[in-house]
């Protein structure tokens, strides 16, 4: 038979929320879980820009050694040692590909901002009463406060799914053209875009460079 319910169970907050606060918070939910979705798509396609310039025609090792490294930070700075070891300094490729992790290294901050930063809401008076979120000043780092009073959350969070959305695109049309530089069927060099939480990045491409990819090393040369 099962037990009767505890008497003070029916009165335990599951929801965290008054209802009137419910929508403000869901739309900071939102816009966090889009923010989550586009970063995880960044790095699932900087995989894939490694996986092409280890020029390996196994997946499994690739990824093997991917996520051998814990975090995104680690491995965007393997990208970046293999960038260099394969494509000619000074190209036209490694600079596309070093401003990628650049630009994905300034942009970490400002998720991380959004997914770790806790928020809480003040009252605006109604009828009906309207929740204003703003970061937890409190609990949340002092770096974060100061990157985020710097214009309003959804207007910050806006921007920021924007830019890892043109960021992950301009990533895809850089794996579709690496392998063909130098070659009649290279397709139009992709332009940069222009990000918008991060404002010192630029749209002018790298200058063009002899044939980015390195020869690979003859089988005499190559070690076992």
């Amino acid at each position: 038979m099962a037990k009767a319910p505890h008497p003070q169970a029916s009165k335990i907050k599951r929801s965290g929320m008054a209802k009137w606060s419910r929508r403000a918070v869901r739309q900071h939910a939102w816009h966090v879980g889009e923010i989550a979705w586009a970063w995880n798509q960044l790095h699932a396609v900087l995989f894939t820009l490694f996986w092409e310039l280890l020029d390996s025609d196994s997946w499994e090792v690739c990824y093997a050694i991917w996520h051998s490294f814990p975090s995104d930070s680690a491995q965007r700075a393997m990208l970046k040692s293999v960038a260099v070891a394969r494509l000619t300094p000074q190209s036209r490729g490694l600079s596309a590909v070093q401003w990628v992790i650049k630009q994905t290294d300034s942009l970490s901050g400002h998720r991380n901002d959004a997914v770790h930063s806790a928020v809480v809401y003040t009252v605006q008076a109604g009828p009906p009463p309207k929740a204003i979120l703003k970061p937890d000043e409190i609990t949340s780092r002092k770096a974060a406060l100061e990157r985020l009073a710097a214009a309003p959350l959804d207007k910050t969070w806006r921007r920021l799914r924007g830019d890892l959305v043109a960021l992950t695109d301009y990533s895809v049309r850089l794996v579709n053209t690496l392998p063909f530089l130098g070659t009649p069927e290279a397709p139009p060099w992709p332009l940069r875009p222009r990000l918008l939480v991060t404002p010192k990045s630029s749209r002018r491409p790298a200058p063009k460079g002899r044939r980015s990819r390195r020869a690979k090393p003859t089988a005499a040369a190559s070690v076992n």
